[in-house]
């Protein structure tokens, strides 16, 4: 393992469409995240417990448990209390509201993205928050 491989943070995306998933994951594989993903928010939970990333990708609708329930059982876990969340969702800011009581999610960042995904702001977001 080179020493490249050692310093990459590692970004969960948890995304149950394949084209946006595929499109997410290339996109970070090429700048050098190293990634796991899920497709739904029992996969995101266990895949955190099991790999602890350095950031969470999250969409807030998914099948079995959606988003935002998902980030509040992952935060109840110290070792991911403070991990950086970035919420993707296609109703703007509002989708948030619909999914998520931020209260709930502890003091970790959370952050939002709609999509469709905008890569450059996206980078910088990831920059900012790693």
């Amino acid at each position: 393992m080179g020493f490249e491989q050692i310093l990459r943070k590692t970004v969960l995306v948890a995304e149950d469409d394949q084209s946006i998933a595929d499109l997410l994951l290339f996109w970070l594989e090429k700048e050098n995240y190293q990634t796991f993903r899920a497709l739904d928010g029992h996969q995101a939970l266990d895949l955190s417990l099991r790999h602890t990333p350095d950031l969470l990708i999250i969409d807030l609708q998914m099948p079995f448990m959606d988003g935002g329930t998902a980030a509040q059982e992952i935060r109840r876990h110290d070792s991911l209390r403070e991990k950086p969340i970035v919420f993707m969702t296609a109703h703007g800011d509002k989708g948030i509201e619909l999914f998520v009581n931020i209260e709930m999610l502890g003091d970790g960042p959370i952050e939002y993205i709609t999509k469709p995904l905008d890569f450059v702001y996206l980078g910088e977001l990831l920059r900012r928050l790693l």
